[in-house]
């Protein structure tokens, strides 16, 4: 007798990459038309489900926060090592300095 091998389906989380910018002076303008451009190349990526701008603190800051939220690890990853945020990633050391965080699950 045969007995039919069970399988769980897999559980696909979504997947969180915040970006932080530190922002040079004079370079605010800079940052706005290369995170309008950045906008609109990531929101034709597969997987992509969004992308939120935070500013910290009240009055102006030199520290801005661009939070890309993926289907899951696959397609966010898949972004990280695109060539299309390879070229973003260039065109924005010419005015800030950055850091990343990655997540998934419930705490993304």
């Amino acid at each position: 007798m045969t007995q039919a091998i069970r399988e769980e389906p897999s559980k696909v989380e979504p997947w969180t990459l915040v970006e932080g910018r530190t922002i040079k002076p004079g370079h605010e303008n800079d940052f706005y038309a290369w995170i309008h451009h950045t906008l609109a190349v990531s929101e034709r990526f597969p997987g992509s489900q969004g992308v939120t701008i935070l500013t910290l603190g009240q009055g102006p800051s030199a520290v801005r926060y661009v939070i890309h939220r993926f289907a899951d690890e696959t397609t966010g990853l898949a972004w990280v090592n695109s060539e299309e945020r390879a070229t973003l990633m260039r065109e924005a050391a010419a005015f800030s300095t950055p850091y990343t965080q990655t997540a998934s699950g419930p705490e993304a």
